[in-house]
């Protein structure tokens, strides 16, 4: 008798998709107006090992008030081969009573012509002009969308000596305020950013930020849907923030406390540390942007490093669980 072992390679694609991107709106300023007509756009790569054919169908997930009409929605089979990119665009259109800022989210399916090689993405992009809250203007805000910037908005840094609270409420009533800030750079032991778990700063203090501890996600936990940011500067150095605001459904599971959980740096090269404070048997769970599960780790100490350097740059998801606790972060690898 001979027995033979034989070892086989398959090669098979993977297709994975990119944000999207809005071209070929009226007046061409990659923003879809009230009343406009542009193309939503995405594009999709075969990071796998073999050529494909792929369709697309693209379908609305969260538009309650139909501000947005999809002209068309599927896009013919389309060679991709290894390593390269294909742009895919669905003509669509917004209603001319749609508000500034108004957000709606589709969600692109792509499969090969076998119908085994999948992916999905779903994301939120706004109508109109969105929403600008630099914390200079101070007072409370009782909005679902926008972007929080320090005083110094996009272009410029915050100024020395300032002091400014700012409160914003969830419009959407029985939601809770979130915050993905996606940059954060705030002169540690000198500057910062303090958030409180409500209307004021009579409510429960969540954690004091700057680069030493910086903020990432933080949603609210609280009958009122909101939080409240104190800002404070010296007399020296000087940074920014930027953060993305909208409305999310309040949790059944309780998150980790944000003074307990923190991941840096963010955005990173590769290298980033988790601090699971008092949650040493942590799960660490890393998702890429189409849902998919791409590293998972159990945390035996108050400090895990993982190392995400040879992943695909863009967009991930970390989540942290702990016995019932449950806390998602967005991270950016460059």
């Amino acid at each position: 008798v001979w027995n033979s072992k034989l070892d086989l390679t398959v090669n098979a694609p993977e297709l994975s998709i990119s944000e999207l991107r809005i071209e070929n709106d009226d007046n061409s300023d990659g923003i879809l107006d009230a009343g406009e007509t542009g193309d939503i756009t995405f594009t999709v790569t075969n990071v796998g090992h073999a050529d494909a054919s792929f369709e697309g169908i693209l379908s609305e997930v969260d538009d309650a008030n139909d501000y947005l009409t999809l002209n068309s929605t599927a896009t013919s089979l389309t060679s991709i081969a290894v390593g390269e990119n294909v742009d895919v665009a669905y003509s669509s259109s917004a209603d001319a009573s749609t508000p500034f800022g108004a957000p709606v989210s589709v969600q692109l399916d792509v499969a090969d012509e076998t119908g085994n090689y999948t992916a999905s993405s779903v994301q939120k992009f706004n109508i109109g002009v969105v929403p600008v809250y630099p914390i200079s203007d101070e007072g409370t805000l009782t909005v679902c969308t926008g972007l929080f910037y320090d005083s110094g908005l996009e272009d410029n840094d915050y100024s020395n000596d300032e002091d400014y609270t700012m409160t914003f409420v969830a419009g959407d009533e029985g939601k809770m305020i979130s915050l993905d800030f996606v940059e954060f750079n705030v002169e540690a032991g000198y500057d910062y950013l303090k958030v409180y778990n409500g209307l004021s700063t009579s409510n429960d203090l969540i954690g004091t930020f700057d680069n030493s501890e910086p903020l990432t996600v933080i949603t609210a936990n609280n009958d009122d849907g909101a939080l409240t940011f104190v800002f404070h500067s010296d007399y020296s150095e000087t940074g920014n923030w930027k953060a993305e605001v909208s409305c999310v459904e309040a949790s059944g599971i309780n998150d980790i406390a944000f003074d307990e959980v923190k991941i840096y740096p963010n955005p990173t090269k590769g290298i980033v540390t988790i601090s699971t404070t008092n949650y040493y048997n942590s799960k660490i769970d890393v998702f890429s942007l189409n849902g998919k599960k791409v590293y998972s780790i159990n945390a035996v100490s108050d400090k895990t490093n993982i190392d995400l350097s040879s992943y695909v740059k863009g967009i991930y998801f970390i989540k942290v669980t702990s016995d019932n606790n449950v806390s998602n972060f967005k991270i950016v690898v460059q």
